[in-house]
């Protein structure tokens, strides 16, 4: 039998989950994922984050409802810039050798790169896996995250927040789990730790979380973490400032449409249970329905937070942490007015948390409980139907289950078990 090195066998997989998530002929992106695709454009042509260039004479739904209308007339996106920055490479090769951006082209290159960061966040999964579980079951995980979960039908199609978030906040629990870390380690943790948030604004939970985390168990070197936080907070800040006129304004304030004509929508009015129970088990937009696999997660939770004296494990500390921010992620995005993600496939608007909840999958893995042979077995079983899931809405998701998105508090469609989106397009199979 052939012996593939370790280094190598990370680089096959690595190219094999990008060539997957590329390979897929159906575009998964929407409108909002539109100003993020051209972005790049801009800033590699006119060196500047306004999309003036892309307003139509007659202005339309990309204008209405994912740009923003500054104070001296210019119009940016509403979203994070962060996606499009680290999309600049990919965009730069056709540009640098002067090739056309069509929409063909700016899509193509919108899923490359966004397969690209995705990919990435597998491998750090694989990494962290390798330094507590056998080589056969940390591949096994890496893949059931890099397929089973909305990683391959939302973060990797497009350019959404949510790949660069995932990556972001996986190398921050890789980088925490080293061993013997210096000062300009932990200002890099803290470099790390701002572009969660410069990712996704809702990251500040998880930057709280590793931020009181290392308060915990590393006191003197709270100022080294936060002065690295800086960096890229003051960037988002000065950005912010020069488009917004307030460093603390966003895209999504209502002060940021004080301009238009109709009303803009703000707040966290859903009703809780609403909200919380569509995440996690509705029949459209359910994690645990999608994602069956990750029910095990749980298990994980509990194991980290049982009182067990011999239990000495680095990550311990550090699980615990994660599994409070993961927890107040779900309870706050419950309360969210669009908490189902809008257009789209599956649970969107939990994709961030996925590679979090794969770590519970180690202290699980570690237990006794897993030496019953039922539970692996179940496991595999979750993870095919997680995968099948995903490759459902990659193969046949185009939008025509979507039941007409009024905007209101009403979300009784999504509960609708005689018509459920996964039911939906899984029958497309036969």
């Amino acid at each position: 039998m052939i012996s593939i090195p370790s280094k190598a066998r990370t680089v096959l997989l690595f190219v094999l989950i990008f060539l997957i998530y590329i390979s897929s002929v159906r575009f998964m992106g929407t409108i909002d994922g539109a100003p993020t695709r051209m972005l790049p454009i801009s800033i590699l042509k006119e060196g500047d984050f306004d999309l003036d260039e892309y307003v139509p004479a007659k202005q339309d739904d990309f204008v209405w409802f994912v740009l923003i209308e500054t104070t001296d007339g210019h119009y940016i996106s509403k979203y994070p810039v962060l996606s499009s920055i680290l999309a600049l490479p990919f965009y730069a090769i056709p540009h640098f050798f002067g090739v056309k951006f069509t929409t063909a082209i700016i899509i193509t290159l919108s899923k490359v790169s966004a397969a690209f960061i995705t990919a990435l966040s597998a491998v750090l999964l694989l990494f962290i896996f390798r330094k507590y579980l056998s080589e056969k079951w940390s591949i096994f995980l890496a893949i059931a995250y890099a397929f089973g979960t909305s990683s391959w039908t939302v973060s990797s199609q497009d350019l959404w927040q949510h790949g660069a978030s995932q990556l972001f906040l996986i190398l921050t629990v890789y980088l925490l789990l080293k061993p013997k870390k210096s000062d300009l380690q932990f200002l890099l943790i803290g470099g790390v730790i701002g572009l969660t948030v410069a990712a996704r604004y809702l990251n500040v939970i998880f930057a709280a979380i590793y931020l009181l985390y290392i308060l915990y168990k590393y006191r003197t070197k709270i100022f080294s973490t936060l002065l690295g936080v800086l960096v890229p907070l003051s960037l988002v800040l000065i950005y912010q400032s020069y488009y917004l006129d307030n460093p603390l304004q966003t895209g999504y304030s209502c002060n940021a449409y004080s301009n238009r004509s109709f009303a803009c929508i703000e707040g966290w009015y859903s009703k809780f249970w609403d909200g919380f129970g569509g995440l996690l088990i509705s029949p459209s937009r359910g994690l645990f329905i999608f994602t069956p696999f990750l029910i095990f997660s749980l298990i994980g939770v509990w194991l980290i937070w049982k009182r067990n004296k011999k239990e000495t494990q680095d990550y311990n500390l550090l699980f615990r942490f994660t599994s409070i921010g993961v927890i107040i992620f779900i309870v706050v995005m419950s309360k969210w007015w669009a908490w189902y993600g809008g257009v789209t496939y599956g649970p969107r608007m939990l994709a961030d948390i996925t590679p979090l909840m794969m770590l519970f999958f180690i202290p699980l893995l570690r237990s006794g409980l897993f030496k019953r042979k039922i539970v692996p077995a179940i496991l595999i079983l979750l993870v095919i139907a997680s995968i099948i899931n995903q490759f459902t809405g990659i193969i046949f998701w185009d939008g025509s289950w979507q039941k007409a998105d009024t905007l209101s508090a009403d979300h009784a469609w999504l509960w609708d078990w005689g018509n459920s989106q996964l039911i939906y397009y899984l029958k497309m199979f036969f």
